[in-house]
């Protein structure tokens, strides 16, 4: 993987077969035209364009390996550079990264120190990485590598290692990741993309990446290798997001899966376990108040306290209550349950203060300690905003108001 530049056109055949043959037919469209701007014509063709790259997004075939390396090439050719004799397959991002680190750990040069000097290649060894993508990124390598060339790059995968040279190999991959590009997964700006192009814009550059993205996942571009990954085996969305309450909403044919309910990446637990299954206590202790509100929505606010012995201390209309909550082997702890004024059906549950008589007492109780030196005066302090564990208050404010003026 040297680094090796050529300067080679793309033949104008080739690039006028990428680009959309549909153009608008509206007349005049101004540069910053909107939908409304378009006659009925184009805003089906738009509309056809959009069932298009849904399609691309929910394929959930193999890669086509020879379709997602002809178009590889012409994308090389696009931004002038020669094609690479070498093209590899993974089976996801993780084990496409893990290869490709690899790889580039063999070659010193890809890599340099601000003050040009090579940066020592990573010594590691197959013990310290106990996870089974990094195996089938290894055996990977092994089926499509050169024999000769595979002892190469392996050769620096032997020797004594040291935890260092592990987290500088770990890196090493999250840089590799970023490497990745245009593949299904992308389907939302590439659909845009064409969109555009049907307006007029030249986009012959991105045709490329728009034909790629028709054959396999994401991909990453090197000057000596081509490393293309295969589509999801499973994707499942709700509402334009990845949300699954079953099991992950992504899964690869080689084992990597992705958990998210309503776009938010949980744990696994979170998103197999049947709401009625659901340990209270385990959800409640989440930390991350985005995940909470997740779990906390699919367990449900009622069968969640209904697992536990309660008293109403006080509520005000359908947004807020607090409850005094016996929990097992804990003790009796106050709880705050929140309407999210923002997405409906949402709740959110806090623990607060036990000393908390009164919703005032729960609300005063969850100020953040960094605001604790503002006086509280609900007439007139300042606003102020909570976006999940973020709080935002105007710099000169010597008092804010009781509540967050917007709860997100």
């Amino acid at each position: 993987m040297r680094r090796r530049i050529h300067q080679s056109g793309s033949s104008l055949i080739e690039r006028r077969k990428m680009s959309s043959k549909k153009k608008f037919v509206t007349p005049n469209l101004p540069k910053d035209w909107s939908f409304s701007d378009l006659c009925d014509q184009d805003i089906a063709l738009v509309c056809e364009i959009v069932d298009k790259w849904i399609a691309v997004l929910m394929n959930t075939e193999p890669l086509d390996f020879e379709k997602a390396k002809s178009a590889a090439k012409i994308c090389y050719e696009l931004v002038g550079k020669k094609p690479p004799n070498l093209f590899l397959r993974f089976g996801s991002p993780i084990t496409a990264a893990y290869a490709a680190a690899i790889l580039k750990n063999a070659d010193r040069t890809l890599y340099k120190k601000g003050d040009g000097s090579v940066i020592d290649p990573v010594n590691l060894t197959f013990n310290q990485i106990d996870d089974e993508l990094f195996k089938l990124a290894v055996s990977g390598i092994f089926e499509q590598l050169p024999t000769k060339e595979f002892n190469r790059v392996m050769s620096y995968c032997t020797n004594s290692a040291c935890d260092a040279d592990h987290h500088k190999f770990l890196a090493l991959c999250i840089r590799c990741l970023d490497d990745q590009t245009c593949g299904s997964l992308e389907a939302n700006w590439l659909c845009c993309d064409e969109i555009l192009e049907c307006s007029g814009e030249d986009k012959r550059l991105s045709a490329g990446y728009r034909e790629i993205a028709l054959h396999c996942g994401w991909w990453a571009a090197y000057d000596d290798c081509a490393i293309l990954q295969d589509r999801p085996v499973a994707i499942h969305i709700l509402n334009d997001t990845f949300h699954c309450d079953s099991g992950p909403s992504i899964e690869y044919r080689d084992g990597l899966k992705f958990y998210t309910l309503h776009g938010v990446e949980v744990p696994d637990w979170v998103a197999n376990t049947k709401p009625e299954d659901m340990d209270p206590l385990r959800v409640l202790s989440i930390k991350n108040s985005e995940v909470r509100s997740e779990a906390v929505q699919k367990i449900g606010n009622d069968l969640l306290l209904s697992k536990f012995e309660k008293t109403l201390i006080e509520y005000e209309g359908d947004m807020y209550r607090l409850w005094s909550v016996i929990i097992p082997n804990v003790g009796v702890r106050k709880v705050l349950e929140m309407k999210n004024p923002s997405v409906d059906q949402l709740w959110h549950f806090e623990a607060v203060g036990n000393s908390c008589q009164s919703l005032r007492d729960a609300f005063i109780s969850r100020i953040p300690e960094s605001l604790s030196h503002l006086k509280i005066d609900d007439e007139n302090g300042s606003d102020w905003v909570q976006q999940g564990d973020q709080y935002l208050v105007p710099k000169d404010a010597t008092s804010i108001k009781l509540r967050p003026k917007v709860l997100t």
